[in-house]
């Protein structure tokens, strides 16, 4: 259902496709958007859990625009696709309006700290700026937001090249030494 139109994300077709009675989602997450909020939670979770591990796994011998540049491919292939980014705007529209679940949303990112911490750490390249973690927790927070603005808008750019390319520039004046 995630694979098609959004017309179809509707209560009654999410019931019929899950087998769990209205009942049973509203008494679970309270409204709709709590539960389109826990969708989007558990999606954006699976794709930094991924990242983690590749960012572990990121040569000390590469630099920090290769580091990003693979970073943000890694994103915006798991935010693109045929459908996906009617379904992700849609998605993030809906998880926004969840007063419950808004918070966890602002702090999905934070999971990238220590693994990116790490990794400016062991590289010898020295193309990284050495960040704090606050600092690093801040600049993530604001890099969330770079790439989710233009789905949350619904701005033709979204996921686009063009996306792409303002947020790789963005990652480099923020994340890299020049």
């Amino acid at each position: 259902m995630l694979q098609g139109d959004v017309k179809l994300l509707t209560i009654n077709n999410l019931v019929k496709k899950s087998g769990y009675s209205v009942g049973n989602i509203y008494y679970h997450y309270k409204n709709i958007q709590n539960f389109y909020a826990t969708i989007f939670l558990r999606k954006r979770i699976g794709v930094y859990v991924e990242l983690i591990n590749e960012i572990n796994n990121f040569s000390s011998t590469k630099t920090c625009p290769d580091l990003w540049k693979f970073i943000l491919e890694f994103i915006f292939d798991k935010m693109t696709g045929k459908f996906k980014i009617s379904i992700i705007s849609y998605l993030f529209l809906q998880a926004y309006k969840s007063k419950e679940k808004s918070y966890e949303l602002e702090q999905i990112i934070d999971c990238l700290i220590e693994p990116l911490m790490h990794c400016q750490k062991r590289n010898k390249t020295n193309t990284f700026l050495l960040i704090g973690e606050e600092e690093l927790k801040l600049k993530l927070r604001s890099l969330r937001v770079f790439i989710e603005t233009p789905f949350l808008e619904e701005n033709s750019i979204a996921g686009k090249a063009l996306h792409f390319e303002l947020t790789l520039k963005y990652c480099l004046a923020n994340f890299c030494k020049t």
